[in-house]
Formats: structure tokens, sequence, C-alpha cells
């Protein structure tokens, strides 16, 4: 729950849901905190849409730890971390959980983002915007549906835990390919 390793570790998708604080979907309220510079809010957001493009669009490995990295380049962290487990023959699947949850918050809060920005910034290209919170949108429902149906059930040999891996690689390429989408619609906006 809000980055909380430690809470999400320890929950599944059930459980988190269930909790008061876990992030809906449909907000009802977004607070945003003034700056204590002269900026305003709209030129705050135009640079926050800029400076998250570049983050979000990083290919290149940041660290040599596993599963660090921001941008693109995690899903092919995540996935060779996948791969590293299936060589070792391990039935359990450590590297899907909590990332799952910790993947799902993220790109829950760029959408919803997204959504604040084509409502403050007046001359923003809607379509473009649009386009990119679909993406967005479609990532959320692939990694729900993944907390729901396939992260609760756990392989009861390698063999299985293996075909598991290579549906989550899959799973992970697809949302790769669904965010780089978003980012070339992001990035057209400007």
């Amino acid at each position: 729950m809000d980055g909380d390793d430690e809470k999400n570790s320890v929950m599944s998708f059930g459980q988190l849901k269930s909790v008061s604080e876990w992030y809906m979907r449909d907000s009802e309220l977004l607070l945003i905190k003034p700056a204590q510079q002269k900026d305003s809010v709209v030129d705050k957001c135009r640079e926050t849409l800029q400076k998250g493009w570049t983050l979000l669009s990083n290919t290149e490995h940041l660290s040599e730890q596993p599963l660090v990295g921001c941008g693109l380049v995690i899903y092919d962290n995540w996935c060779d971390e996948l791969r590293k487990e299936t060589n070792q023959s391990l039935i359990n699947i450590e590297c899907m959980f909590p990332n799952i949850f910790i993947h799902y918050e993220g790109k829950l809060r760029i959408r919803q983002f997204l959504e604040i920005c084509m409502h403050l910034i007046p001359d923003i290209d809607s379509s473009a915007i649009l386009t990119a919170i679909s993406k967005y949108e479609e990532i959320l429902s692939i990694c729900e549906k993944c907390m729901r149906e396939m992260i609760p059930r756990t392989p009861e040999n390698a063999e299985e835990a293996g075909v598991k891996r290579q549906a989550y690689i899959g799973i992970l390429q697809r949302c790769r390919e669904l965010e780089e989408e978003a980012l070339k619609a992001w990035h057209e906006k400007s």
C-alpha cells in the first residue's frame, strides 16, 4: 500500500482491496499540495509530465541490483529474474510477489496523474493523453487479472513453476508494449 513493501508482501490482492487505505481505481478526491515556489499548478504539471516521460522511457539498466531501475528497463529486469528462477529450478516464484502489487500501484498513480493533467492543462492534446490513459488502463486490467487468478495458485513442482513463469514473462512483455504505446502517445502531446 502506497509503496509499503512490508504490507504488500503479507497480503493477497483480495486482502488489500478490503483495506480502507488501498488505492481504489476511482478516487473521489485527489489533493494537490501547493508548492513553495511561485510556479502554477499547470506549470508544475507540465514539468512533471516531461520529467515523468523521460524517467519512464528509460531502457538502460540503472543498477546491478535485480528488479531495480526506472522505466521500461524494469520489464527487462523482471523477465531476467523470472528466467533465473526457472534456470535454478525453483518452485517458488519469488519475484512476482509483492512486486506485482507495487507495479500495479505505480501504473495506477501514472494513470491518475495523466487524468489530472488532462483536466488542468488547457492546451494539452486530450486525444493523445486519452490514448496513454487507455494503455495504462489495460496494464491495470492485466495486473488485476494476474493478481486475482494467477498469483494465488502455487505451482506444485519446478516444471509447473517454469510454465507459470513463462506466462508471467508473456504478461510482462505485453505490459511493456502497452507502456511503450502509452509513452509514445504521451510524448506526442508536447
